[in-house]
Formats: C-alpha cells, sequence, structure tokens
C-alpha cells in the first residue's frame, strides 16, 4: 500500500512539473506575441542594451524549473503582463521581454507562493543583478499601484488562452516538422536519381579507366541536430 501510495505521489509531482513547465512557456509565448505587435519601445528598466543570448522560450524553461512554484504563479503572472499592456503597450519589445517574463513571474510568486527565496537567488535564476532586479520590482510594483488584482473569472479565461497558444504552437511545430521530413526525403530521391545517372555515364566511361585502379562516389544524407547535411563519400580501389 505504501508503494503504491508512493507511486501515486510521484506521478503527481511529475504532473504538477510538466503543469508548471507548459504555463511557463504559455507566459513567455504570450509576452513574445505581444512584443511582436510592437516595433518601437520607450526606453525603460525593462529594456536591454543588447539581444539577450538566450531565446524567450528557453528562458520560460528557465522559469518553470529553477522558480520551484506551482503553474498558477505563471498564469497570475500572465494576467500582470496584460495589465502592464493596457497600461501602456509601448514597453513591449523583443528587447524587453525577458525582463517583463521575470518581474511579473517574481510577483506573481510573492503574492501566491508563502514560501519564497530570496531576491539574490531569483537574481541568479532571472540572470540579472540583484540591485537590477530590485529596480524591475519596484517599478513593476508603481504601475500597479501596488495592488495585484486578479478574479477568478480572469484567471480561468487567461490560463485558458495560455493552453490556446500552446496548443496552436504545438501544432506549428508539427507542421515544420512534417515539411523538414518531407523536404528530406525529396533530398534523398533527388540523390537516388543521381546515383542512377552517375551509374549510367561510368558505364561509358569503364573502358578509358586505369586497370590498376577505379573509384566510385556515393551520396550520403544524414541528419545533424534536426539539420539535414548531403555529403558526398568518395572509394577509390587500386591494385
Amino acid at each position: 500500500m505504501s508503494s503504491s501510495s508512493a507511486t501515486l505521489s510521484s506521478f503527481s509531482k511529475w504532473e504538477d512539473e510538466i503543469q508548471t513547465l507548459s504555463m511557463a512557456r504559455g507566459l513567455t509565448w504570450y509576452i513574445e506575441s505581444l512584443c511582436e505587435q510592437r516595433k518601437n519601445s520607450i526606453d525603460s528598466v525593462f529594456k536591454c542594451l543588447t539581444s539577450v543570448p538566450i531565446s524567450l522560450i528557453e528562458y520560460g524553461d528557465r522559469l518553470g524549473l529553477y522558480m520551484k512554484c506551482d503553474s498558477s504563479s505563471f498564469v497570475i503572472a500572465a494576467s500582470l503582463v496584460e495589465t502592464l499592456y493596457e497600461i501602456n503597450p509601448d514597453y513591449f519589445c523583443p528587447l524587453s521581454a525577458h525582463k517583463i517574463a521575470c518581474t511579473a513571474s517574481l510577483l506573481a510568486v510573492k503574492s501566491n507562493q508563502d514560501i519564497l527565496f530570496t531576491n539574490s537567488h531569483y537574481a541568479e535564476i532571472f540572470g540579472v543583478t540583484l540591485r537590477e532586479l530590485n529596480d524591475l520590482e519596484s517599478f513593476f510594483w508603481r504601475l500597479l499601484g501596488f495592488q495585484i488584482r486578479v478574479n477568478p473569472i480572469q484567471f480561468i479565461h487567461v490560463k485558458a488562452r495560455l493552453l490556446k497558444i500552446e496548443f496552436s504552437k504545438k501544432e506549428h511545430e508539427a507542421v515544420l516538422e512534417k515539411k523538414r521530413k518531407l523536404r528530406l526525403q525529396r533530398q534523398y530521391e533527388e540523390i537516388r536519381m543521381m546515383e542512377k545517372s552517375d551509374s549510367f555515364s561510368s558505364s561509358f566511361s569503364s573502358s578509358s579507366s586505369s586497370p590498376s585502379s577505379s573509384s566510385s562516389s556515393s551520396w550520403m544524407c544524414v541528419e545533424v541536430d534536426n539539420k539535414t547535411v548531403i555529403s558526398v563519400v568518395n572509394f577509390a580501389v587500386g591494385s
């Protein structure tokens, strides 16, 4: 009985972690969609001077893994992002997306969790200095009027939006994967046609080749890191 309870507990914990990562990704995808609508933005504490070396989706995974919070915190964070966009959409641009994501997540966790880390610990997770994080938090609090208001209806609507965004993203990725496989298949068929052509033409030139050695070429189509690599492998046989 105890073994069964432990198994159920581990499955429940695993399910919670998956749900948390899902909502964290949904948050970053939501912010990304808002930032894509804004070509220009005003200078603020949210805006980075240069592009961030980590993608926004990878950043969302980082928040979901290391903040040690439940999925509802990221739903609240998305609600805060929505409020911020209503206050002033000019804060949003690709250079401000990461800082908006981490600041909204921090405020959401502090309003939703009983057990918290220090700001210095969160700063390490977010990839910013402690002073910078304090400035971000203070600025966001002032914009919100030092209040976080997320009613149950808003919470349900925002969560549904995040799930919808995640589903559409997965559908898009599935379509891209299908196109990639079709492209790979076409390339393979072209290679086979080239092999047949090479084989046919080599039969006419075999009489003029040296009797002591011969060579042939074979096309190889492989995949490395989801990218198709086509190379020619030469074989030489000598006596």
